[in-house]
């Protein structure tokens, strides 16, 4: 007050890392639907079918299994760009959480980046063409990067259903996780039985044209 010899100031502002009331219950549902759809099925589904339905008939150009693989895989950014959209508008700090919001983040950056090598994406070689260095290069770095999205994606509905706190959070977490087994699982098993047999016939086809 004016007149004495002490000035007192207001305490700074709080910041709330959940969402309130009826809409934030509302929000954080629909968050993390969305997000269990995005990273827990259709990127998953995109990633198997594009690693290991390179020898789906009919033969066009672009082959199928690439326009399965980026349609799918937009489709998945969609959905999860969308699930944080609602959860960030009912939010007054959006970073306050140190697990899941900065991991769910890197996830959506990753996947953002994806879409953007695809833009600068070398064509493959055509049968008997050697592959170039970038397309050696780009290909690590589409693998590699989206392997890592995958995984963080994981990682984001996991710190996800634990910062959640619901009733049922062990039964969801076991859930998840056998989930999660089942698509490594399919990975594991696919990359050595179609995979393999695509890249041997490739071999050979390559052998027969020297």
């Amino acid at each position: 007050a004016r007149g004495q010899g002490s000035l007192t100031l207001s305490s700074p502002p709080t910041f709330a890392s959940s969402p309130t009331g009826n809409l934030g219950t509302a929000s954080q549902t629909a968050h993390a639907l969305l997000m269990l759809i995005a990273f827990g099925v259709i990127l998953p589904f995109g990633v198997l079918f594009g690693r290991n339905a390179k020898s789906v008939r009919p033969k066009s150009n672009p082959p199928v299994w690439f326009l399965v693989h980026r349609g799918v895989q937009l489709a998945g950014m969609v959905v999860a760009i969308a699930a944080a959209i609602v959860q960030f508008a009912t939010l007054t700090c959006h970073f306050c959480t140190p697990n899941h919001t900065q991991i769910g983040i890197t996830a959506l950056c990753g996947g953002v980046i994806q879409i953007l090598l695809g833009f600068i994406r070398p064509h493959p070689p055509v049968p008997g063409e050697k592959k170039r260095v970038s397309r050696h290069i780009w290909e690590a770095a589409h693998m590699g990067l989206g392997y890592s999205t995958l995984v963080l994606g994981y990682a984001a509905l996991f710190t996800g259903i634990i910062q959640a706190q619901y009733p049922f959070t062990t039964a969801l977490l076991v859930a998840l996780g056998v989930w999660v087994g089942i698509h490594l699982a399919l990975l594991i098993i696919l990359e050595g039985t179609t995979n393999r047999t695509y890249r041997r016939k490739q071999k050979e086809s390559a052998h027969e044209m020297q």
